[in-house]
């Protein structure tokens, strides 16, 4: 049974000691941008995860935000059943020190606005164009004494290019690409939650079909004008029509690409934990989030900048032995670790295999582990879980979608252009 919310101002790690659980004391690292919380260089010989989740992927977002935000400025709202519009803006939240919040496209759920008050936020940053988020909810933001700004466009790679317009990057730079859609929705996301780990740092995430290069993305590289391009998964997920277009603009490219959607991750994990190294002498904090859907990943955007966070996604049942390994080789870099959703996304064998793995002094256990799946990371299973329940249906919205049962999220991504 999922953890009820805690109330506004509520101290997590108290629910996580309640009785019938096991003790999962917050090591509070991770705190973005606030620099009460940052990690001091240290050695840890013992690491305990703590796992943050609520009920749907709407509290589960808010599960994170409460626990690293005591207090923000600006917020940033994307809609909860479709992953373009917040994986482009991670950057632009993690530069705004803002939490990354889910909204139902057609009206503020009340949990979300009761966060919203207890930030004390003052500006929302909507992520997407009144089909994605009615104006119903901007006007409900309103009426809570918010200013709203709306980034957006006429569809999802437009809205990406609004927000990589909007973050003011110097030319020069990095910008990463990242597939924005597909006629099988559920290829769309895997490699491009990814993106979130090289984003982090301001560059701008971008969006391609599969097959061509947009005309939006096009003319925003050319605007950016970046030095360089990092095409997040392999040729079956970005064909290299693609990566020709972009080099034809006279971009260096590179891809960042695995076996599958996780070997993918750690790609880009380790790229971002080089990154971090070389910047700051302090700990690492990992954010472990499921790898069957994308609801959860979509909130560490927000979180991953500071404190040299890095996102990993891991299956839900059984913790693979490379995965294990490779967290494993990480003990004694890591000062804290968190767990984002339910047992229903990341399951209690998976969160106890990745606890023993952070241990310095880890023994060796008999671990629920089994040899990865040799898939192809553009080809993943379409299992619809991972912290997500029902949303809201207040009424129609221009974009329609299935309302899902107790059980089940909504379609990955119903419309492969939303604005």
């Amino acid at each position: 049974m999922l953890p009820t919310m805690p109330r506004p101002g509520f101290d997590l790690s108290v629910l996580l000691r309640a009785p019938g659980r096991r003790a999962l004391a917050a090591v509070v690292a991770l705190a973005v941008l606030l620099p009460l919380a940052a990690v001091p260089a240290r050695s840890q010989d013992h690491v305990e995860l703590v796992r943050l989740s609520g009920v749907d992927r709407l509290t589960t977002a808010i599960a994170a935000s409460t626990e690293f935000f005591p207090a923000a400025d600006t917020v940033v709202l994307a809609r909860s059943d479709a992953f373009a519009d917040a994986l482009a803006g991670a950057p632009l939240a993690a530069g705004l020190g803002a939490p990354v919040l889910l909204t139902a496209p057609n009206a503020l759920p009340d949990v979300v606005a009761d966060e919203v008050r207890r930030l004390g936020a003052t500006r929302a940053v909507l992520l997407g164009g009144t089909g994605a988020i009615a104006e119903t909810v901007a006007d409900q933001l309103g009426e809570l004494g918010l200013d709203v700004e709306r980034v957006s466009g006429p569809d999802r790679f437009s809205t990406a290019a609004a927000i990589a317009a909007r973050l003011d990057t110097d030319p020069g730079g990095r910008v990463v690409l990242a597939l924005g859609g597909h006629a099988e929705p559920s290829r769309a996301w895997p490699d491009a939650l990814s993106a979130a780990n090289l984003a982090v740092g301001g560059d701008p995430v971008l969006l391609t079909a599969p097959d061509a290069l947009p005309d939006a993305t096009r003319d925003a590289l050319v605007s950016l004008d970046p030095a360089e391009a990092v095409i997040m998964g392999g040729s079956a997920a970005i064909d290299d029509a693609v990566v020709d277009a972009v080099a034809g603009l006279g971009i260096e490219t590179s891809r960042l690409a695995g076996a599958d959607r996780y070997a993918t991750n750690r790609a880009a994990a380790d790229t971002r934990i080089a990154g971090t190294q070389q910047r700051q002498a302090q700990s690492l904090t990992l954010v472990f989030a499921s790898g069957e859907n994308y609801p959860d990943a979509l909130t560490a955007g927000g979180l991953l900048l500071p404190a040299g966070a890095v996102l990993v996604l891991v299956p839900r049942d059984v913790l693979p032995d490379d995965l294990r390994d490779w967290v494993a080789a990480l003990a004694g870099q890591v000062g804290a670790a968190y767990v984002l959703g339910g047992p229903a996304a990341v399951s209690p064998a998976v969160a106890d295999a990745l606890e023993a793995a952070l241990q310095r002094d880890l023994i060796p256990v008999e671990l629920p582990t089994t040899e990865p799946t040799e898939e192809p990371t553009e080809e993943p299973t379409d299992d619809p879980i991972g912290g997500g329940g029902l949303l809201p249906d207040p009424g129609p919205t221009p974009t329609p979608t299935p309302t899902p049962t107790p059980t089940e999220t909504t379609d990955p991504d119903p419309d492969p252009d939303p604005d």
